[in-house]
């Protein structure tokens, strides 16, 4: 179940209308609501659609509602948003019925920019921090993501032994905490035991424009923090 389109969030500069996924497979009941959530606001529902009939009601009073409509398809819904404005910018929410007893499931939402700042790539910083957990052989990796625009980006953590072994998560003896500030994402990878073999540890950064791709080798004790420009190119939304 789902109500968002990867990468995790979504600008609007130029286009007219917009439209979200919802996906309705795990869905047991008719109706699938749709929701927006702004910054310091409440939830407020925009509308719902009934996933047999295509009949759709936006009678909750929501101020923009004659902006949205909804399709639905196979297995999902679309919120449509039309003559898109600063005023749509928000989180957006799906949620339906899966049971009987109407226990109501949330897709994790998609945030809209609208805005006429351009999309504007993230630079990512990795680089072993220094801990007195070296001590006890425990090692802090740190990957920062910065300067982007839209602020929005998803780390994520990959390892890859040294004989060319396929890049996959980190082992399960490890640990990520991520923070995020208004100006920065980071995430910070806390890895409990030492592998006999080195290791190549990188963390994937998502963000609209696409992926940054930020590595770093365990075991080298002169390590110091670089800075990755990469370049890559624009995905279609």
């Amino acid at each position: 179940f789902y109500s968002n389109t990867s990468p995790p969030s979504v600008t609007n500069t130029a286009i007219l209308t917009f439209s979200f996924s919802c996906g309705t497979a795990q869905c047991s009941g008719s109706y699938v609501h749709w929701y927006q959530k702004k910054d310091g606001d409440k939830f407020r529902v925009i509308l719902h659609i009934n996933m047999r009939t295509g009949e759709v009601n936006s009678d909750y009073n929501h101020a923009q509602k004659k902006d949205f409509s909804a399709v639905k398809n196979e297995n999902s819904c679309e919120l449509e948003i039309n003559a898109v404005s600063l005023v749509h910018s928000a989180i957006y929410y799906c949620s339906c019925a899966q049971s009987s007893h109407r226990d109501m499931i949330f897709g994790s939402g998609a945030k809209l920019y609208v805005t006429a700042t351009p999309v504007e790539k993230p630079s990512v910083t990795v680089y072993q921090a220094a801990s007195s957990d070296h001590l006890e052989e425990k090692r802090s990796l740190l990957c920062v993501a910065s300067q982007m625009v839209p602020p929005v980006v998803k780390i994520t953590w990959k390892s890859q032994k040294q004989d060319g072994s396929p890049l996959a998560s980190p082992p399960g003896d490890t640990e990520q905490l991520d923070v995020i500030e208004s100006d920065y994402t980071a995430s910070i990878l806390l890895i409990h035991q030492q592998d006999e073999n080195s290791h190549t540890y990188g963390c994937s950064v998502t963000h609209e424009g696409g992926t940054v791709e930020g590595q770093i080798e365990e075991g080298n004790e002169n390590l110091l923090p670089f800075q990755h420009e990469i370049s890559y190119a624009a995905t279609q939304m």
